[in-house]
């Protein structure tokens, strides 16, 4: 219901008492959530005397309600636009295809390539000597000792 409803410009004889009373229940009607904001301020300002205090406390309150309000938006958001910011790396782009020999003719510098690089590091992977069963000292005396996790049951 607007306010101005039932007033006649430059004229107050269309005005009821129950227009009135009828307009004043709209307005306290508006008002009525805003109430509390300023009986929190009232309250704030009985229990504090000083301005700096004041302010603190003013600040504490603030900080408060946008925490809550963050909190509110946090949950809000889907799940998955949680994980969207994430850069993700396409895996296929980095690797090269081990029997394609059309990049190497394109290659005009004398460098490594990846694949050598992974062979030769595959080869010093791969160890074909037996353990072995005791420890043998080395140039300065000492007994090295394998560890015990990872050899399983002998």
């Amino acid at each position: 219901m607007s306010l101005a409803s039932g007033v006649r410009s430059g004229s107050d004889e269309g005005v009821t008492l129950a227009d009135v009373v009828q307009r004043l229940k709209a307005i306290e009607d508006i008002v009525r959530p805003l109430q509390p904001i300023p009986d929190a301020l009232n309250a704030l300002e009985d229990t504090v005397r000083d301005q700096g205090q004041q302010q603190v406390a003013l600040n504490l309150a603030l900080t408060r309600m946008e925490k809550q309000i963050l909190d509110q938006q946090a949950l809000n958001w889907p799940a998955q636009d949680l994980g969207q910011n994430w850069p993700t790396q396409d895996l296929g782009q980095n690797r090269m295809v081990v029997g394609d020999d059309s990049s190497d003719d394109d290659n005009e510098y004398d460098e490594p390539s990846m694949v050598d690089d992974e062979a030769g590091s595959a080869e010093k992977m791969v160890v074909d000597e037996p353990k072995p069963s005791k420890p043998i000292p080395d140039a300065d005396g000492w007994t090295v000792v394998p560890p015990r996790r990872g050899r399983g049951k002998n």
